[in-house]
């Protein structure tokens, strides 16, 4: 499952020759399926527990939905700022920075070639 692309233009940003681009598709996925099924068992084990947590503190229904929402918005805070402290340090944050300049900058490349084109009067200037 992986694919090997060249480099878009044929050069990287810094000016140097770049060689092929490995994406591994199949190592992404296996990753977003891992973590999205650890999503559903954290939510399933919660739900499992409510019994139990009902039972053992003396909660009512409206009780017990309180236990699920504040377990929901703590997970979701902690998740929000697991992601905020990897994009902060720069673990992935500079893999998303270079992604978005890179397309950016590839836009700003083809619409620059289509407007030159259409100034000249070249055939092709838009499709």
């Amino acid at each position: 499952m992986s694919s090997t692309q060249p480099a878009a233009g044929g050069a990287t940003a810094r000016g140097a020759a770049a060689g092929p681009v490995q994406r591994h598709l199949g190592l992404a996925l296996v990753v977003i399926a891992t973590a999205q099924l650890m999503v559903v068992l954290d939510a399933t084990i919660v739900n499992v527990a409510l019994p139990h947590v009902q039972h053992a503190l003396g909660f009512s229904g409206t009780g017990l939905e309180w236990v699920v929402n504040a377990y929901a918005l703590t997970f979701g805070g902690l998740l929000l700022l697991g992601g905020l402290m990897m994009f902060s340090t720069g673990l992935i944050g500079e893999m998303m920075m270079r992604t978005y300049f890179e397309s950016q900058d590839r836009r700003i490349y083809a619409v620059r070639e289509i407007l030159t084109r259409k100034q000249r009067g070249v055939p092709g200037g838009t499709r």
